[in-house]
């Protein structure tokens, strides 16, 4: 349960992210993702403000006390960004990932 909760914060840090400047600013132009580095993700993440997230105190950091990762990228018709927490084995691209939009594929570092 808790989990589907934080996916829903997730998600709403993922749809409010595209409103900051920042964000438009560190977003490349081309087909591939950018994956923020710490202290990007960190700048990001204590500007935008997920609207439902209520119950999470730190949102850079994800329910495993794990930094929370972000990737932009910037298309000629549309920006796109995905949110995700490595999950409980704090491994990026594993099964327990929580990635918003749901159903994305984490990027490759």
């Amino acid at each position: 349960m808790k989990e589907s909760a934080y996916l829903s914060c997730l998600a709403s840090i993922a749809s409010e992210a595209w409103k900051l400047d920042a964000t438009k600013n560190l977003a490349t132009k081309n087909e591939e993702w950018r994956i923020l580095s710490d202290e990007e993700s960190t700048l990001l993440l204590t500007h935008v403000q997920g609207y439902d997230c209520g119950g999470f105190d730190n949102q850079t950091l994800d329910l495993w006390d794990n930094r929370v990762n972000i990737a932009l990228r910037k298309l000629t018709n549309r920006h796109e960004i995905i949110v995700w927490s490595n999950g409980a084995d704090g491994q990026s691209g594993t099964e327990d990932d929580l990635v918003a939009p749901f159903g994305e594929k984490v990027p490759n570092y």
